[in-house]
């Protein structure tokens, strides 16, 4: 059963933007305890990975909007293994994510609460059970949370940053802090330190997730992934220059689970205040980013589920809600016990598996450059590469990027006896799993693996009418034939026929169900081509009016879609169809031939 696609621009955006802008909460304090003064530095160290890993995302998951991410494009690059390797990875990183962030934000929140230990941990569970029924009934609702959180707590860091700026920021103290270094810390430490910076950024993966489910994704993944970038790494510099130039880097060091309320709490005048507010931002963000990792783990699964590289029963969607309820159900599960492990032991483990992903990511993204694929989005800096009379496209930004997630994953793992073990124990979990699982599953007829996909927004343009004309509306053949020449494309006239219930929705058209509607519809075709504009008529099946011309949407390159409805009256048809695109709706309103043409 397919997924739903209910999710705009914004909502991949603040999915994606929550899920890396909340990592800031737990790097800032562990980074500064090791790279001191030059924390903004390891910042923009790890900056570098996050970019250049993002930008592969950006392009392939335009080309590839199914759900799954970088399993998908591991599976295309490199064959059902590696596919399963990137996916296992990002579902331990999904794991961490739900387990790491709900107690982070618990404890953020008893800044305001000063509630016992025991409780703290008992919100970090509500949180997750919270998070899981919200899921269970629509990624919709989950994405309007995001939403919601999203534009709310940014705005209180921007507050938070603004006061700290004019009221206690030294520029002097932040160069003094750099030059400081090596009496203060070491290369080892900074070393360490750009590791640990990755986990700042990790994330972005949650965008491409959510493809299956985007409205228009070959525009919207690429296009939300440039702003998430831009806006993050400002957000991440912007805090790091600040705390440090601000408050030292010795107070953050000091209050690692949540530097950012020693960080406030040094604002003078706003002090107290800003600390209350800190701990519900905290908190906030915290719970947006948990919310993430259920989607971001629940999709893997799914799709690793869909491709029988796990159990079938992995990618079951509930009935009415179309979401992957059970994945939901076993990955909050699991969740729960992790609350009680240590914050940093966590924050490793979550880096490992996001690294791994992302290696291979990156490695996908250098070998498929070289395959046939549509996508709307092309990363700059490609070099061309010659190798025994061949000529190869070498991306550079997936060079550098793998280079720099190969570097921080060695960086956290080497330090850290318990995150080599529990990483390599998950992987080896894992890798038996798919061996048992190809071994006794029932194969699956396995589709072409094809790298040439067939693009909604390579298409020919359209301009579409979906509703029948009268006589007297002749006013809305020279709307149309406006639009069709601002976007400079054609104009599509579409009938939706009704068909019962005892025919199936599959079955062709017949010609006595279409002749008298064609008869009508030609003479429109004759109004329009007299305007100079290409027209053509389409007829489809479907159950009801709304469900045809939505699936016509969802399925053509359609620019602009003309509907009608009644003088003074709104239209439940215009409305269900308004909610369910991601394409501009004129609606022209059924009038008199005395009256004026009347549009909105």
């Amino acid at each position: 059963m397919k997924l739903n696609r209910n999710l705009n621009f914004f909502s991949v955006f603040a999915m994606g933007f929550a899920d890396v802008g909340a990592d800031i909460f737990i790097a800032l304090g562990v980074i500064a305890a090791y790279a001191a003064g030059l924390t903004p530095v390891a910042f923009v160290v790890g900056a570098i990975l996050y970019v250049c890993t993002a930008l592969a995302y950006a392009e392939l998951g335009s080309a590839f909007p199914v759900a799954g991410g970088a399993s998908t494009f591991a599976r295309k690059a490199f064959g059902r293994f590696w596919s399963f390797v990137a996916g296992w990875g990002l579902i331990l990183a999904y794991v961490l994510d739900i387990a790491l962030f709900s107690i982070v934000g618990s404890f953020y929140l008893n800044q305001v609460l000063h509630l016992d230990i025991q409780y703290v941990y008992l919100v970090g569970a509500m949180v997750i059970l919270g998070l899981m029924i919200l899921n269970m009934l629509g990624i919709a609702e989950s994405a309007l949370l995001n939403n919601v959180l999203m534009v709310f707590s940014s705005f209180l860091i921007l507050v938070i940053s603004i006061l700290a700026y004019l009221l206690i920021f030294s520029p002097d103290r932040l160069i003094a802090q750099m030059q400081a270094f090596a009496q203060e810390s070491s290369w080892t430490n900074f070393a360490y330190a750009v590791g640990l910076s990755s986990i700042a950024f990790i994330g972005i993966e949650s965008i491409t997730q959510a493809a299956e489910e985007t409205k228009r994704p070959g525009h919207t993944i690429p296009a939300a992934i440039k702003v998430v970038i831009l806006l993050v790494v400002i957000f991440c510099l912007l805090i790091s220059v600040l705390s440090v130039g601000s408050v030292g880097w010795k107070v953050l060091a000091d209050n690692k689970e949540n530097a950012l309320v020693a960080f406030a709490s040094e604002i003078p005048t706003y002090g107290n205040a800003l600390v209350l507010v800190t701990g519900i931002t905290g908190f906030l963000v915290c719970v947006v980013s948990a919310n993430s990792g259920i989607i971001g783990a629940s999709r893997v699964m799914y799709s690793l589920s869909r491709n029988n590289l796990l159990p079938r029963i992995l990618s079951w969607t509930h009935p009415r809600f179309k979401t992957p309820w059970f994945t939901i159900f076993i990955f909050s599960a699991i969740a729960m016990p992790l609350l009680l492990i240590k914050v940093d032991v966590l924050a490793g483990i979550y880096a490992f598996g996001a690294l791994i992903a992302y290696i291979l990511i990156n490695l996908s993204f250098i070998a498929l450059k070289n395959a046939k694929y549509d996508s709307m989005y092309r990363v700059p800096f490609v070099m061309h590469v010659h190798f025994r009379n061949n000529e190869y496209k070498l991306p550079l930004t997936g060079l550098i990027g793998f280079v720099a997630c190969v570097f921080s994953l060695f960086a956290v793992v080497l330090p850290q006896a318990m995150t080599f073990v529990v990483g390599v124990s998950w992987l080896a979990a894992g890798i038996a799993i798919y061996y048992l699982n190809a071994r006794y599953s029932k194969p699956l007829v396995q589709e072409e693996e094809s790298l040439s996909v067939t693009s909604i927004d390579k298409q020919e343009p359209t301009i579409l009418i979906a509703f029948k004309l009268k006589p007297h509306e002749r006013h809305i053949i020279d709307i149309a034939a406006e639009l069709a020449k601002e976007y400079k494309c054609g104009v599509t006239i579409l009938h939706v026929i009704e068909t019962p219930m005892i025919m199936p929705i599959w079955e062709d058209l017949t010609e006595e169900m279409t002749i008298e509607k064609k008869r009508e519809m030609e003479t429109l075709e004759e109004w329009l081509k007299g305007t100079g504009i290409d027209v053509k008529i389409e007829f489809k099946a479907a159950r009801d009016a709304v469900s045809g011309i939505i699936d016509y949407i969802d399925t053509h390159n359609v620019q602009v879609v003309i509907l009608g409805e009644l003088e003074g009256k709104t239209s439940p048809t215009v409305e269900q169809i308004r909610a369910s695109v991601n394409v501009p709706i004129l609606t022209v309103r059924n009038i008199l031939v005395s009256q004026t043409p009347a549009t909105s």
